[in-house]
């Protein structure tokens, strides 16, 4: 379930994200500060990119290499600020709809040891499907 807090920071974020990248290759350092509110704030934040991401990547409104190229940028910005709002932490908690959504990307960067011509269409696009159809479903379920 998205929080709508969460969710604008996290629509704010996304687009700086891709505004810094188209501009200069890198992301600003300083785009990670409103998420940092808590180590839940920044999950749920995390969470509603992934929703973000994948809906124009699902609607063809991204292309596979410019979702993946976001969607790296901003784990390595997820994982940082994950560590750093739980120091000390045994395991660090990190948002499973992001990872979800990382991992599909990933996914399609590389042919599986041999197994497949086109990963994209096999890992990263059903993978992309099934993450936003659990997602339209839970936004349906009564509360």
């Amino acid at each position: 379930m998205l929080v709508p807090e969460a969710t604008a920071v996290a629509e704010e974020y996304l687009a700086g994200v891709q505004s810094d990248l188209a501009a200069f290759g890198g992301v600003d350092v300083g785009r990670i500060e409103p998420l940092r509110k808590s180590k839940d704030f920044a999950i749920a934040a995390f969470d509603a990119v992934a929703v973000l991401l994948a809906r124009p990547y699902h609607a063809g409104e991204l292309d596979y290499e410019t979702a993946d190229w976001i969607a790296n940028a901003i784990d390595t910005d997820m994982l940082e600020l994950m560590i750093q709002l739980q120091p000390g932490a045994s395991t660090i908690d990190t948002p499973q709809a992001w990872q979800e959504v990382y991992d599909a990307f990933d996914a399609g960067e590389f042919d599986h040891f041999g197994r497949s011509e086109d990963p994209v269409a096999e890992f990263t696009n059903p993978e992309i499907e099934a993450f936003l159809a659990r997602i339209d479903a839970q936004d349906r379920s009564p509360r």
